[in-house]
């Protein structure tokens, strides 16, 4: 594989301004990934590595769908093994946690209640745009879209994937409601599907997709009503309002953020998951409540003074020490 990378890139890609992204599942080893993405042997730019989105899959289960679940510090753990493992290599790194595969970030991570999913959605930018690396967004991850409803069935999936998993536990156990229920919540989470429901561009028929049913490969996610672009774009508090906000600021503290190193505190902690930033003197401290209640987070720990700069939740000045449910705040250390 080495070798053929190289020689596509001496061939083909060095003779143009273009980068390239690829994917490495199954190569859970930080060394080997750097073989791949080192700018002194030019085979590949970066690669997306799949542990954030394999969270929770039971290892050695047949297939994705033998869903266990995960903790907080799991979740911690895998953030920190690929935010690190490049530290002072020729290598690079992505930000990602959703893309065509996938259940959505806000179903699959913290919370797509009504009452908490527009807040769900602004940690999780306020996450994604403090980490370092190449940031991708997903279509729909901007304005905070959520996996496929609850009373949705098979028979409303298109992903062969997905329908082949459930029938096969259908066979295995002679239709065991048990089995299947247990099956279909694992589709519902983590289901290519999730992903792949048409863009809600507004709340019109077929959410502005298309103007007629034939016109999209599956069924528009019901959510569209309250979850599209249209309900975003000037509205001073969505979601879609606060990822252009977290995608400026990523920008204008580019050193810390995208190019800065990574250091977590308190990894074992199941509720907050608080890090820091740094880079050539600059610090970012960055805290995130994974919670619906009220957490405690150690402020005063750090050493030197904290600038409030950005959090997800409207009138907070971030001079406090409790995280309301799925706040998130990031600091500058001055």
């Amino acid at each position: 594989m080495h070798e053929f990378l190289r020689e596509m890139n001496a061939e083909v890609l060095n003779k143009y301004d273009a980068f390239t992204v690829g994917e490495l599942p199954h190569t859970p080893d930080p060394n080997h990934v750097l073989r791949y993405i080192s700018s002194e042997d030019k085979q590949m730019s970066m690669v997306f590595q799949f542990d954030i989105v394999d969270l929770g899959i039971r290892k050695g289960g047949v297939d994705k769908y033998d869903y266990d679940g995960f903790t907080l510090p799991q979740f911690k753990a895998v953030v920190e093994r690929w935010q690190t493992f490049h530290d002072d290599t020729a290598g690079w790194t992505t930000a990602f946690c959703e893309n065509h595969d996938q259940g959505r970030s806000v179903s699959r991570y913290a919370n797509d209640s009504p009452e908490w999913r527009e807040r769900s959605a602004k940690l999780l930018a306020l996450f994604l745009c403090s980490k370092n690396g190449t940031l991708f967004l997903y279509q729909g991850q901007e304005i905070g879209m959520i996996n496929i409803p609850e009373d949705w069935t098979i028979d409303d999936c298109q992903d062969v994937e997905g329908i082949g998993a459930y029938n096969a536990v259908a066979k295995k156990t002679n239709n065991d409601p048990k089995a299947l229920a247990k099956t279909w919540e694992a589709i519902r989470l983590v289901g290519r599907d999730n992903a792949r429901t048409p863009m809600q561009w507004d709340d019109t028929a077929f959410a502005g997709f298309t103007d007629n049913e034939k016109g999209a490969w599956m069924r528009v996610n019901d959510t569209y009503k309250t979850i599209n672009v249209a309900s975003q774009v000037d509205r001073a508090d969505s979601p879609l309002t606060f990822w252009k906000q977290m995608l400026r600021l990523r920008k204008e503290y580019r050193d810390i953020f995208i190019h800065g190193y990574f250091e977590g505190t308190d990894m074992e902690n199941e509720h907050t998951f608080v890090f820091t930033k740094y880079y050539k003197g600059k610090r970012a401290v960055v805290a995130l409540n994974f919670t619906a209640e009220e957490r405690k987070w150690h402020k005063d720990s750090f050493e030197g003074s904290l600038k409030f700069l950005v959090g997800n939740v409207d009138g907070v000045d971030g001079s406090g020490d409790i995280l309301a449910g799925y706040e998130g705040r990031i600091y500058l250390v001055e």
